[in-house]
């Protein structure tokens, strides 16, 4: 349980955030982790590498063997299809950093996976991340071979209690909070670009030969990312015929960004920060605040020419045709809650000179959490709080 008492973190259709702190060597309170499902999963909860930022849950260790920079022997690019490339695509699933983040849509995934395969070969690493793929293959070949020769009845008795465990997890929904996860934009290569604006352009990654600790929206395009090795990210984006610019870490820096960015959220609620460009945030007061004061300014007209104040209360509270108070309330919050953060947005871009803040508004931080990763770079995404309209 997370010590925002009375919040629930878990959604029963989500795994739960997973919000280890790479910057400031503590993991997440309360907030767990997700059971892996892919060998990828596996190598992200496995070690995570000191001053990536959020959002990669972990990072795969440096490849081992670095090839010496710029001219590889292959002749492969962009739409290869040689057996590189082929075999780059089977173990593409080892590496942490093989996965999509923001801004890297239409980058040549398979170019990317031919470079990291190529810059991989003889390495321990590697060597190790076939190991553990190939138990786990062999321990899910023994799950569904179990599964296929349970009897018939041990399989019902199983549905049901599968079916008890969801009509329970039903019970326990809570769609009565306003959770808000803010997650900088490339928060450390963002405030490198602020202070030195000649970087804009160019791709860039924050971090070094060994290790990228995050990466401008240019860089992403050529398929570079947060918890690559630097000299892979070097390779890739050399082959495209540009070079990437390395800027080395200021973490001195970046604590007194998060600082001034921990001073803006702390008026719209009580949050937990686990790591320096993220903050878990329950604003349930201030959204219900801003709704009622909404709900006061429609109210004060109306008594102003002579309605009983309860009634034009309730004449407020169902301003919408057709609405239950109830439903009218909901509407008022959802408004409120959504101008709530976009201030809260404009504010952190005010106080850090420019820098942007994305965000996820849901009943629940798991929610929130991959909401805020929906609309990138600098925008929000509100998550529907019908049962209907979010499975959808």
């Amino acid at each position: 349980s997370s010590s925002l008492a009375g919040i629930s973190l878990i959604s029963p259709f989500v795994p739960p955030a997973m919000c280890g702190d790479s910057t400031m060597g503590r993991s997440g309170t309360g907030l767990g982790s997700a059971p892996p499902l892919r060998p990828a999963s596996r190598a992200e909860n496995d070690g995570t590498t000191a001053g990536t930022e959020t959002g990669d849950h972990g990072a795969a260790a440096p490849v081992g063997t670095m090839v010496s920079g710029g001219s590889s022997s292959s002749t492969s690019g962009p739409g290869s299809s040689g057996l590189g490339s082929r075999k780059g695509q089977d173990c593409a699933h080892l590496y942490v950093f093989t996965a999509e983040k923001g801004g890297m849509a239409g980058c040549d995934k398979e170019l990317q996976r031919e470079v990291i395969y190529e810059l991989s070969q003889g390495s321990k690493h590697l060597e190790h991340a076939r190991k553990q793929d190939a138990k786990l293959d062999q321990r899910i070949a023994a799950m569904l071979a179990l599964l296929r020769g349970a009897p018939p009845q041990q399989r019902q008795v199983l549905d049901r209690q599968a079916e008890a465990i969801g009509q329970a997890a039903e019970a326990q929904r809570d769609w009565s909070r306003w959770c808000c996860v803010v997650d900088m934009d490339m928060f450390y290569a963002a405030v490198e670009i602020r202070d030195q604006p000649s970087l804009a352009a160019l791709p860039v990654a924050v971090g070094g030969i060994g290790m990228i600790c995050t990466a401008n929206y240019v860089a992403r395009r050529y398929g570079v990312r947060s918890a690559m090795p630097g000299f892979i990210a070097q390779e890739l984006v050399r082959r495209q015929g540009a070079e990437l610019r390395f800027v080395p870490t200021n973490f001195a820096k970046y604590t007194a960004e998060a600082q001034v960015i921990r001073e803006v959220i702390a008026d719209y609620g009580h949050y937990e920060a686990h790591s320096l460009d993220e903050a878990y945030i329950d604003i349930t007061d201030r959204v219900r605040d801003r709704a009622r004061e909404g709900r006061a300014k429609a109210v004060g007209p109306q008594v102003a020419q002579g309605q009983d104040e309860a009634a034009a209360e309730a004449a407020a509270a169902a301003a919408f045709e057709g609405a239950a108070p109830e439903a009218a309330d909901a509407e008022d919050e959802a408004r409120a809650a959504a101008e709530l953060v976009d201030e809260m947005r404009a504010m952190i871009k005010e106080k850090t000179n420019g820098l942007t803040a994305s965000a996820g508004i849901a009943p629940n931080f798991a929610l929130a959490k991959m909401a805020a990763d929906e609309n990138k770079p600098n925008g929000q995404f509100f998550v529907p709080r019908t049962r209907d309209a979010l499975l959808q």
